[in-house]
């Protein structure tokens, strides 16, 4: 199981495991379109982090998806 998520959602979880997480969620297109626009540096790291997720509860997901979502929502509101 994931470390750190509790009831909070993902907010206990570092930026990176979250990424990861996301990645792993999204599947191998989705992780590779957003990879596709990281630098290399950082792509070795989150790869790193891939690696060290086991299993993703499928509640983890979720969290780190919506709070994705919450996130973009929120920039678009602010770019207008």
């Amino acid at each position: 199981m994931d470390e750190g998520v509790g009831k909070k959602g993902s907010a206990a979880l570092t930026p990176r495991r979250k990424a990861a997480i996301l990645c792993v969620a999204l599947g191998p297109d989705g992780a590779a379109k957003i990879m596709k626009h990281l630098p290399d540096d950082v792509v070795e790291k989150l790869t790193i982090e891939m690696v060290r997720v086991q299993e993703i509860n499928p509640e983890h997901a979720e969290a780190v998806q919506r709070e994705v979502v919450e996130n973009a929502i929120a920039r678009g509101y602010l770019a207008e």
